[in-house]
């Protein structure tokens, strides 16, 4: 029987015992952006009503529909907030995209299993470090989404609009690369 040393292995097995700490942290975060997002929105929903009477006395009904959206988005970001705080939204999200896991996912189970075909517990070795990875991964483009659909629908001075159309386009690319591998994690 050979033994093959492997100094690393330690390593790894700590840094995939404390990966599902590390998005619980990354839950809360989640939580309190959404929250952030959602008070802001009424805040700002609250001053544009305050200039709205004190500078317009006849508005356009397009400013009132203006108002109601940015209502709606705020109770959105507060109810995303509450759902993913108590796992409920995070149950019906795995529920929704459980068969899409993402193109890259596909990718690396195909390089893997062509490298490494002739040893299986090292493809579940190494999944098991690249699934947490990959769900970092998927977090950042969810974040992104959110705060660029955020900033599309309360953009006040309209100068930046292709930049955050582009950054929006760019946070699908990551979501459809990574797919949505943190949900899980936020359990």
């Amino acid at each position: 029987m050979i033994f093959y040393f492997n100094p690393f292995e330690g390593l790894l097995n700590q840094l995939i015992n404390i990966i599902p700490l590390i998005f619980v942290i990354l839950k809360y975060i989640l939580v309190i952006i959404l929250f952030v997002l959602g008070f802001r929105t009424f805040i700002f929903i609250k001053k544009g009503q305050f200039y709205e009477n004190i500078t317009f006395k006849n508005t356009f009904i397009s400013i009132r529909l203006l108002i109601k959206l940015r209502l709606l988005l705020g109770i959105f970001f507060i109810f995303s907030g509450l759902g993913i705080l108590f796992n409920y939204l995070t149950l019906f999200l795995i529920w929704i995209f459980q068969d899409f896991q993402g193109i890259l996912i596909f990718l690396i189970k195909e390089v893997f299993i062509k490298i490494l075909s002739y040893n299986i517990d090292q493809i579940n070795n190494l999944f098991e470090l690249i699934n947490p990875l990959i769900g970092l991964g998927s977090f950042y483009g969810l974040i992104q989404f959110i705060i660029i659909f955020y900033f599309l629908l309360n953009n006040y001075n309209k100068k930046n609009v292709h930049k955050e159309i582009y950054f929006l386009f760019l946070s699908i690319l990551v979501i459809l690369l990574f797919g949505f591998k943190c949900l899980p994690y936020f359990l």
